[in-house]
């Protein structure tokens, strides 16, 4: 019964995403359905669900948290932390000792107070388009395998809504050349 009302969560999201192409708006959901749907409650109150949006010259900027549009934030250099790592191998990582991890010692978190991190890319025909970010401050907080398939699950679900995305955003970025 959890999977059918899982599956019809994000046919919902889905649907409301294929009607816009405003990419804080479009990103935000996501963030937000990740964020009440995925993390238990108990740890909504140490986790957040962070979005990058991959630019046009392979530089990350954060741009919405748990469904909250985020202003002025600093774009990452290309390869830059876990970020950085995740959108050049297109494949997923966490790691359960942020602090000490070589990967995320340059900087790319939000806040110090953070000990684990999950990145996922959101991939569109090989494309990273944007990654999924979940930080947690909780110390007992693991990630695993399980955690990257769920958010795989919902990014396959949206398969229709990231094509129109991944087309908005190359269309915008040959307008800005």
């Amino acid at each position: 019964m959890q999977l059918a009302s899982a599956q019809t969560q994000i046919a919902n999201l889905s649907t409301v995403l294929l009607s816009n192409l405003d990419e804080l708006f479009f990103f935000s959901k996501i963030s937000e359905h990740i964020y009440h749907f995925c993390l238990s409650a108990e740890r909504n109150a140490h986790e957040r669900v962070i979005i990058y949006e991959v630019l046009s010259g392979g530089e990350m900027k954060a741009i919405v948290e748990n469904g909250q549009a985020l202003e002025n934030q600093k774009a990452l250099q290309k390869g830059q932390g876990i970020t950085g790592y995740v959108v050049r191998t297109k494949r997923a990582y966490y790691s359960n000792s942020i602090k000490r991890d070589p990967i995320a010692s340059n900087g790319t978190l939000l806040s110090d107070d953070i000990e684990s991190e999950l990145c996922v890319p959101i991939l569109v025909e090989g494309t990273v388009i944007a990654t999924v970010n979940i930080q947690s401050s909780d110390l007992n907080r693991k990630f695993s395998e399980e955690d990257i398939s769920a958010i795989n699950e919902i990014i396959s679900g949206l398969r229709s809504p990231l094509k129109n995305m991944h087309l908005y955003l190359m269309a915008k970025n040959l307008n800005k050349e």
